[in-house]
């Protein structure tokens, strides 16, 4: 009878323990389920601000495209207007040139 009342006392002591270890576990999962939505409330955040980041990356590429076409307009009209008045010059150089020449044979 005694060692039965040991065996009994025993048995209850592990059901303690595990009971115990039990409910440190129910704890522990509670914590990383917390933890694991924290994360991906986090992880959502961060793909809403990533998404937006590169929307907004899109849209500067497609400005930045726009001045550089613009850029080269105008460069080309520079160009175009300096080919011109570099002829311009050459013309009026030459017509200057000529006006001296016309004014020393007289």
């Amino acid at each position: 009878m005694a060692v039965m009342m040991a065996n009994e006392r025993k048995l209850e002591r592990q059901v303690t323990t595990l009971q115990a270890e039990k409910d440190t576990l129910e704890q522990r999962l509670k914590e990383t389920r917390n933890d694991m939505r924290d994360a991906q409330e986090q992880l959502a955040k961060a793909v809403d601000t990533s998404d937006m980041r590169k929307r907004r990356l899109d849209e500067a590429e497609k400005e930045v495209f726009k001045l550089e076409r613009a850029l080269e307009e105008k460069d080309n009209t520079l160009e175009s207007f300096a080919a011109t008045a570099r002829r311009t010059i050459a013309d009026l150089d030459k017509r200057l040139k000529e006006a001296q020449q016309q004014q020393k044979d007289e």
